[in-house]
């Protein structure tokens, strides 16, 4: 047979826990339970999207209450919709930062004296990610009368007037920017700065061609300053008087081989001479020509190609002086030393 339920051993674990319940809450939330707080009103113009029920509310940056309702009223005069904020300030937690003390029949002469005194109400973000909002409270002696609204339907509470913090004005900014992209002035002022960025290309396209033919001017100037130089003109009539004599050589070829042979020596010897001017003129370049300029590069690898061809074609008259017939047979064997 099945044991029956002792329904009173279930009875008094029920009142037990329930007795447990109730000692942990007013244990744990006789401070929330026993908490002095005082309701005050600010009105909002605008939107106030991201502030919620619960939101806190911070003077300086210090927590002394949260929000109690987020309303709407339309103001019957202007036809304007405005947003009426209530919240709770924690009296305990403000007499404590301020270091006094008052009882509970002072709380709304304190909280006049508190706005008078130059209190004002704004919007603060709390966090770029969730968008949320909190109100902030500070004073501020030379604020304007602020926004708040005078009405029946919140006569009870005391009003903290109301001033665009940071956020709302860049709010407005954002918006007035928004609508004025496609006006007529944006659209002029695009089309200038398209016109000027235009004719700063141009500009400088010009400038690339000044500088171009300044350089070009430069590369023409410094030639012709390095051909008038004795050095240059020497090396110059001794590289033609070579290639002259070579002619002739090739000449002599055709009509007296003997003859021609022989003049390779002399012509040999010319070319030592005129490697040896060009090396004097390559080494002493720096002292006619600007060392940083195009010229004084062009000059001395023309000069260093001319002496390595001058060298070569030394070399070539030196190897067929000992090898006369290489030119008909090819290349000779050079005897063994």
């Amino acid at each position: 047979m099945s044991k029956k339920a002792n329904f009173f051993a279930i009875g008094v674990f029920v009142s037990v826990a329930a007795l447990m319940a109730l000692a942990a809450i007013i244990i744990f939330g006789s401070g929330a339970f026993n908490k002095e707080t005082y309701p005050m009103m600010a009105t909002f113009q605008g939107s106030t999207n991201g502030l919620r029920v619960g939101a806190k509310v911070k003077a300086y940056g210090v927590e002394v209450g949260s929000v109690e309702q987020v309303l709407l009223h339309r103001i019957d005069e202007t036809g304007e919709v405005c947003i009426p904020v209530i919240f709770n300030l924690d009296m305990d937690l403000l007499k404590s930062l301020l270091g006094v003390d008052f009882g509970e029949d002072e709380y709304e002469e304190r909280m006049r004296q508190f706005v008078s005194g130059g209190a004002v109400a704004e919007l603060q973000m709390a966090s770029m990610v969730t968008g949320l909002l909190y109100v902030q409270l500070h004073f501020d002696k030379d604020r304007d009368e602020g926004f708040q609204i005078n009405d029946e339907r919140f006569a009870e509470y005391i009003s903290v007037p109301t001033v665009s913090g940071e956020l709302a004005v860049a709010m407005e900014s954002l918006i007035a920017l928004a609508n004025n992209v496609g006006s007529a002035d944006v659209s002029t002022l695009i089309d200038e700065v398209t016109l000027v960025i235009k004719d700063a290309r141009a500009a400088i396209q010009a400038a690339q061609i000044d500088r171009l033919s300044a350089s070009a001017n430069a590369f023409l100037s410094e030639g012709r300053n390095a051909l008038a130089k004795p050095a240059v003109q020497q090396g110059l009539d001794d590289f033609g008087k070579t290639m002259a004599n070579l002619e002739q050589f090739s000449g002599k070829l055709n009509t007296e081989s003997d003859a021609a042979f022989e003049s390779l020596g002399n012509i040999a010897e010319k070319l030592d001479g005129l490697i040896g001017e060009l090396e004097t003129v390559a080494s002493n370049a720096n002292e006619w020509l600007d060392p940083e300029g195009v010229v004084y590069y062009e000059t001395t690898e023309t000069l260093e190609n001319v002496s390595d061809s001058a060298r070569a074609l030394k070399e070539l008259l030196e190897y067929l002086e000992r090898n006369p017939n290489a030119l008909l047979t090819g290349k000779g064997k050079e005897s063994s030393k």
